[in-house]
């Protein structure tokens, strides 16, 4: 019995032998892979997916500061009373397209202050095609769709 165990542990040393490793290449790239360098390609694998996110985030930065999104400006709040009160918000708004377009959008067309007036006062739908025609303003004072209109074209600065 003590032959049959001593015959199974010879065999299973001999074994363990001949399949471990073999030549000191192996055992070096085993332990460089397994051992004490798995930490060094762990650090070099976070430090590649740091670049790489760093990367990232930097073309984000130029592609948001590259696009065609205007800066905001806030509305004044006497230019803000004189929309509210002639309505105009229920059409227009400052960047974004509504029932009619929006202010920055009218501002791009780089109209004058006299031209702004009379297109409140009399619209001209050939203008804005793609929208509804605006209804006619007559009511509107001069003097506020003067304010309301350099408001307008600052939007474009």
């Amino acid at each position: 019995m003590l032959l049959r165990k001593l015959t199974c542990a010879m065999l299973i040393a001999s074994a363990g032998f001949v399949f471990s490793c073999s030549s000191k290449e192996t055992t070096e790239a085993y332990d460089k892979y397994y051992g004490s360098g798995s930490k060094e390609r762990v650090e070099a694998a976070l430090a590649k997916a740091a670049a790489e996110a760093d990367q990232v985030a930097s073309d984000v930065a130029v592609a948001v500061t590259s696009s065609n999104e205007p800066k905001r400006k806030s509305v004044p709040a006497d230019v803000e009373k004189l929309l509210n009160e002639h309505i105009c918000f229920s059409c227009h708004r400052p960047y974004e397209k509504l029932i009619g377009p929006a202010y920055y959008e009218v501002a791009q067309k780089k109209y004058s202050i006299d031209r702004i007036v009379a297109l409140v006062h009399t619209p001209e739908p050939d203008n804005w095609p793609g929208y509804p025609p605006m209804a006619p303003m007559p009511q509107v004072p001069a003097d506020d769709v003067v304010k309301i209109a350099t408001w307008i074209n600052s939007l474009a600065e």
